[in-house]
């Protein structure tokens, strides 16, 4: 029997709510502070014969 076969999805999750709040707290010292706030700019664009989606998202800095 291999290892990959004795983990299923509910004890990665597991895993994931056990360990994220301490790699959250080692991590906090090395991140950058960064501007919080997003705008998403949408609209449709006909090229040609096609109408295409276009997004993009704006910080407040541009």
């Amino acid at each position: 029997m291999s290892v990959a076969s004795s983990v299923d999805h509910v004890m990665i999750w597991r895993w994931v709510r056990r360990y994220t709040p301490e790699i959250n707290r080692r991590m906090h010292p090395y991140l950058k502070l960064t501007n919080m706030f997003y705008r998403v700019d949408e609209t449709y664009v006909k090229v040609g014969n096609t109408c295409q989606y276009w997004y993009r998202a704006v910080n407040s800095k541009g």
